[in-house]
C-alpha cells in the first residue's frame, strides 16, 4: 500500500488525498483509475477546483487516445487490403 493509499484510508473524506492520487495515476497512464479517483474526490467536494481541472484534462486526454487507437486499426485494416489486393 502506497503513503497515498495510507492517507486514503486514515482521511477517506478528504478529496485532496483523492486528487494526490489521480497525479500518481496519471504518470503511470493510468486514466481510467485516475477518472475514478477524479469522480470520488468531486462528490466529496463538487467544488474543488483542482479535481474539476483534472477531469477536464482527462477526459480531453482519454478521447484523444480513442482518436488514436481508432487511427491505428483504421491504418491496420487499410494496410491488410492492400497487402491482400496486391497478392491478386
Amino acid at each position: 500500500m502506497t503513503a497515498v493509499d495510507q492517507a486514503i484510508v486514515i482521511r477517506h473524506n478528504s478529496p485532496i488525498a483523492h486528487n494526490l492520487k489521480v497525479m500518481i495515476l496519471a504518470r503511470l497512464l493510468r486514466l481510467d483509475e485516475a477518472m475514478k479517483e477524479i469522480e470520488i474526490a468531486l462528490s466529496q467536494s463538487p467544488d474543488y477546483y483542482l479535481a474539476r481541472k483534472n477531469r477536464e484534462k482527462f477526459q480531453e486526454m482519454i478521447k484523444k487516445q480513442a482518436l488514436i487507437n481508432n487511427n491505428q486499426i483504421e491504418n491496420n485494416h487499410i494496410q491488410k487490403i492492400k497487402f491482400l489486393e496486391s497478392k491478386d
